[in-house]
């Protein structure tokens, strides 16, 4: 059932704009998407993929935690690590923004969140395709399981080395400015997250 709601959302952002939906699923190999739309963001397609990217990630956390025999394959609990990916995102959306807005950085903000929601939205896409294929193929392959697994954090590096190069002046100006903002909104809610997904 998720795999036909993502399948309907990846249609309908398509449907908005079919051009860019194709340059963003190139995203993983090809900053084309970032450098031509970084200035010209439509709200409604970024609604639509940051959906698919909560409802992908939620999925990969609801196969780890049934493969690691913490979980069930019911619907609450998919939809409680759904819940927690959301609360994570607006968390540090919201953190974020206030912090922008006490240092007058609204257009840098704006343009951070598009780049790293992008890639974190195009990685989900290629981890739920990932998913699918095991789901149909390889239900209890511990080996296709690590895969999934090395890969999402691959992909998680992934993207902060493309937020990091995008904005690699500001991070080398004020390095322990980035230090202590990636320690607090990156690492300390993903944590905080993935300990309250565990218990």
């Amino acid at each position: 059932m998720v795999y036909i709601v993502l399948l309907l959302l990846w249609a309908v952002a398509n449907t908005i704009d079919g051009r860019r939906f194709k340059s963003f699923v190139r995203l993983g190999v090809s900053s084309l998407y970032i450098s031509t739309y970084k200035e010209n963001i439509s709200y409604r397609f970024q609604f639509v993929l940051s959906a698919t990217g909560i409802l992908s990630w939620g999925l990969l956390l609801w196969h780890l935690a049934v493969w690691y025999e913490q979980g069930s394959y019911e619907w609450r609990a998919y939809l409680k690590y759904v819940l927690w990916i959301f609360i994570y995102l607006l968390f540090r959306y919201s953190l974020e923004y206030v912090l922008a807005a006490l240092f007058d950085l609204q257009n840098e903000f704006k343009q951070s969140v598009f780049v790293r929601m992008s890639y974190w939205n195009v990685s989900g896409m290629y981890l739920s395709v990932l998913l699918m294929f095991q789901f149909y193929t390889f239900p209890h392959s511990t080996v296709y399981t690590g895969f999934i697994i090395v890969t999402a954090v691959l992909m998680l590096v992934l993207i902060y080395y493309h937020f990091i190069d995008a904005y690699k002046n500001i991070v080398v100006s004020g390095l322990f400015y980035f230090i202590l903002y990636f320690c607090t909104l990156e690492i300390a809610p993903v944590i905080w997250v993935l300990s309250r997904v565990i218990n």
